[in-house]
């Protein structure tokens, strides 16, 4: 049986006067696709701009952009987040911003096809609750001193974001997070939350989490550790005594140290893997 495309729907929103490039114009389209409800704004050429609404791509109007309106209405999302002067030809950009009285969006910008594309998600403007994410009952009890617990699967960033706010509703403290970008932000409740984001608030994860280990924070919560620096900041910390929640990439949680230990030179393999043996407590987080 021959299968043909299914002509994209129109989402049931009306184009903006203004061009899609401009400031004006990229207001309008996140103004819309909160009232909607729509989860994601997909912008590149060929096509119009897309916007998911309950799991579906529908076209935000029938006109095709052009590689100069692609490129603009990303500069106009940079530049809403004051982050116009930081993406470099060639490169990729990814950022949190908040519009008042609209919500919370994450947004990437990359190139493709020799002009800028984006991709912008909106974000809730509360962090996730534990028991919205059906979390075992015994995981917020894994966070000891000592100890670098590491989230895995689909869900690892609600999750992080997650133990942190349970953390900050039932006991006091002081918390670091670090990441790249801000996706949630945290209001302090009984604990004293520091949300640092990589490239703009401190150099890269190993500088955030060794500074957040001498001021002796109880939660450091890393949303990636990057390089062998970070693993190093990262499992030095915890062997410190200090409390450490990382989400990491890896493909599954029976073998995280063997996993990571795989990815760096022969010479430090077999040290790495014993030390993050000795404080690794791995979680899953698979998203329902």
């Amino acid at each position: 049986m021959k299968l043909t495309r299914r002509a994209p729907v129109v989402a049931p929103i009306t184009r903006p006067a203004e061009p899609i490039g401009s400031r004006e114009g990229i207001l309008y389209l996140l103004r819309e696709a909160a009232r909607i409800e729509a989860t994601e704004i997909h912008i590149k050429t060929p096509g119009p701009v897309t916007v998911r609404v309950d799991g579906t791509l529908s076209a935000f109007g029938p006109k095709q952009i052009g590689p100069g309106d692609a490129r603009d209405a990303a500069l106009a999302l940079a530049e809403l987040a004051g982050r116009e002067g930081a993406l470099q030809a060639g490169s990729e950009l990814e950022f949190s911003f908040g519009l008042a009285g609209v919500g919370r969006f994450h947004a990437c910008l990359y190139h493709q096809r020799g002009s800028l594309a984006a991709v912008v998600r909106r974000v809730a403007l509360s962090p996730p609750q534990l028991t919205a994410l059906d979390a075992p009952a015994d995981t917020f009890g894994k966070l000891r001193p000592g100890k670098l617990v590491a989230l895995v699967g689909n869900a690892r960033h609600e999750w992080l974001h997650a133990l942190v706010n349970e953390w900050n509703q039932t006991r006091d403290g002081y918390i670091v997070v670090i990441e790249r970008p801000l996706l949630y932000l945290h209001r302090d409740a009984f604990s004293g939350i520091a949300q640092r984001e990589v490239g703009q608030d401190v150099r890269d994860p190993a500088t955030g989490i060794r500074l957040a280990a001498r001021l002796e924070a109880d939660l450091i919560a890393c949303s990636d550790l990057g390089d062998l620096d970070g693993i190093e900041a990262a499992v030095g910390a915890a062997e410190r005594g200090r409390r450490l929640l990382v989400a990491l990439e890896a493909p599954a949680a029976d073998d995280i140290a063997g996993w990571v230990a795989q990815r760096f030179p022969t010479g430090v393999r077999d040290d790495l893997h014993r030390r993050l043996s000795a404080v690794l407590t791995p979680v899953s987080c698979a998203r329902g």
